[in-house]
């Protein structure tokens, strides 16, 4: 369908180019200025078909979940963490180099942006920030980790990552107790989209909510 669009303009202005060979006379002025016009709304109704489709991708972001874990974990802390999951609803196709990236943090108690959120069940001594979901596969991304009420509980609230620096790779990265609006990007290999959570700790204990609750699947 969009190869027919983007294809439409330019067989028109063939067409006009090819009638006057054969026919060795010129048309007129009226047919160059439908053909140019033509062309032109072809090329710019594609434009806007292939922007339509990076913003509305083919995966679904599932409402954001709890975990909890205690000192058996091996943390040496209880604690409770918050991610969400990448859904690929298509029954034939990978969605392919599914990743997540804080990209924006207010108030901006994280520098160097963007920054890969960890992959959720993957060790935390893994280095990868992208991961392909089969059909009706999910994928999971950490959102924040942090106390949960009990007295042995994780001190802060950190954002489970994978940022390489100048002495190695920081796997997480420390914010306040204040309110925080994180914009995240999930992209794959041809789409993005943004989605926005609100964390903050209150009476020790985390919490997230998501901003644009319209955008997200409940399962």
């Amino acid at each position: 369908m969009r190869s027919k669009l983007a294809l439409s303009g330019g067989v028109v202005i063939v067409a006009v180019v090819f009638i006057e060979w054969v026919t060795g006379q010129s048309l007129p002025r009226s047919w160059h200025i439908a053909a140019i016009t033509v062309a032109i709304i072809g090329a710019q109704f594609w434009h806007g078909l292939a922007q339509f489709g990076k913003m509305h991708p083919p995966f679904l972001i599932v409402y954001p979940k709890q975990q909890f874990w205690n000192e058996t974990a091996l943390r040496g802390t209880t604690g409770m963490g918050y991610w969400f999951d990448v859904l690929n609803p298509s029954e034939t196709e990978s969605l392919e180099s599914v990743r997540a990236q804080l990209v924006a943090i207010e108030p901006p108690d994280v520098g160097n942006l963007p920054i890969p959120l960890h992959i959720r069940h993957k060790s935390y001594a893994s280095n990868e920030t992208e991961i392909s979901v089969p059909p009706n596969g999910v994928a999971g991304f950490d959102i924040a980790t942090g106390p949960d009420h009990n007295e042995n509980s994780q001190k802060q609230a950190v954002i489970p990552c994978v940022m390489a620096g100048d002495r190695g790779v920081v796997k997480s990265v420390p914010i306040s107790d204040n309110r925080h609006r994180l914009t995240i990007r999930v992209t794959t290999t041809r789409h993005f989209k943004d989605i926005e959570f609100e964390v903050w700790v209150g009476d020790n204990f985390l919490r997230c909510e998501p901003v644009q609750t319209f955008v997200m699947e409940v399962l």
